[in-house]
């Protein structure tokens, strides 16, 4: 299994070439933590389990989907992004390139529907 190396300090500055992003909105993107694995697996020799598991033990808050097991890694499997029922920061998806449009429809309507659900609270 691969080892990884956590290269970014939480109040050291970073510096970007390539982007119009400010160092704000780059932390703001970084601080992101919880991560919803679409085609998270339980053998821990492929890249769907020993990259969520590296995020997990960095401090990411992992929500496995996988409608095929139960709890990996000590967590609840979800059957499918819909059925998780707190939000999403980001969706990891290790399926089939033929297989990931459907995945990133059901995010944007979760989020979508999580955004109106905010909405109606405040």
């Amino acid at each position: 299994m691969p080892t990884f190396k956590n290269y970014i300090l939480p109040d050291e500055p970073l510096y970007v070439d390539r982007d119009s992003l400010s160092d704000q909105q780059i932390r703001e993107i970084l601080s992101l933590r919880k991560v919803a694995v679409v085609g998270m697996s339980k053998n821990s020799s492929k890249a769907a389990h020993y990259v969520p598991k590296y995020l997990s033990d960095n401090g990411y808050d992992i929500v496995p989907v996988n409608p095929t097991a139960s709890e990996i890694l000590g967590k609840k499997c979800y059957h499918s992004i819909s059925d998780v029922e707190q939000e999403i920061d980001i969706v990891d998806v290790f399926r089939p390139s033929d297989q990931a449009l459907p995945v990133v429809k059901e995010a944007i309507k979760k989020k979508s529907q999580s955004n109106l659900a905010s909405r109606r609270n405040s």
